[in-house]
């Protein structure tokens, strides 16, 4: 593992048919890699458009700048790792064969401006999108029915998301540290929001609860420090019944949190 990580001067990889494991990390953050090719007859791995995959389990093992994902099935998963540290990818387009994106998958890649998620992806795994900090938009379709822990950290250029109907939680870290990071409207499915989930969100100026959610963990929205309108769409009956974690609102300007039927003071 780690093998060749950061190798920057890397811009070819050539692996022979003998080779049977190559293990997850292994070319992470070789920026400028552009070519992946694998010797034909080889048993357990092949490439297509510059991506390594494996065969059996039609995972994305590796892929570099120039990666086009397959669109013929030959790949459902975008393995852990895979384009971990790419910096010189610019943009990349899931097709709708792809179900998951793996934990780590496209963490650092500092120049990717642009993502765009077809239908029928069912997971992003954590930390996915972790440290792109160029990345402004991201829609993410109603197929997708979890997000990982810190899929979306330190994205510090977010600036827009739109969030999935199904999913039932925002997972700790989803957006920690995005510091551009407007509004958010908070599917109707959701019932927790976890541990650091917007924490550092410097320019979240709204958000809207759902009445389904139960438990706001611990520094939710610490340092939210332009969050002034915060609204639950629920009673205040439902809101003073709602779990709350330890300084789920530390440094927030918000006085009251908007009820459905009037508002509720906030210490």
């Amino acid at each position: 593992m780690s093998a060749f990580s950061n190798c920057n001067a890397i811009k070819s990889i050539f692996i022979p048919k003998s080779v049977i494991y190559i293990g997850w990390n292994t070319f992470s953050g070789c920026s400028s890699l552009e070519s992946i090719v694998v010797e034909s007859g080889n048993e357990v791995y092949h490439s297509y458009d510059n991506c390594l995959i494996e065969t059996a389990t039609k995972t994305l093992v590796l892929g570099c700048k120039t990666s086009v994902i397959p669109t013929d099935g030959r790949v459902n998963t975008i393995g852990l790792y895979s384009f971990s540290g790419c910096s010189e990818l610019q943009s990349i387009e899931i097709p709708n064969t792809i179900i998951e994106i793996g934990q780590n998958a496209f963490e650092m890649c500092t120049g990717l401006t642009s993502i765009k998620i077809s239908e029928n992806v069912e997971i992003i795994d954590s930390n996915a999108f972790w440290q792109c900090t160029k990345l402004e938009t991201v829609v993410i379709p109603d197929s997708v029915t979890r997000l990982g822990y810190s899929a979306f950290g330190y994205c510090s250029s977010l600036i827009r998301v739109i969030l999935p109907k199904c999913i039932n939680s925002i997972e700790a870290g989803l957006f920690n540290g995005c510091t551009n990071l407007q509004n958010v409207v908070i599917p109707d499915n959701v019932t927790i929001i976890g541990n650091y989930a917007f924490v550092s969100c410097s320019s979240l100026e709204s958000v809207s609860i759902p009445s389904q959610v139960c438990s706001i963990e611990m520094s939710a929205f610490t340092a939210c420090t332009t969050l002034e309108n915060f609204t639950f769409k629920g009673t205040m009956a439902q809101w003073n019944g709602i779990g709350k974690g330890e300084q789920w609102n530390l440094n927030t300007p918000f006085t009251v949190v908007h009820c459905t039927d009037g508002d509720v003071a906030v210490p």
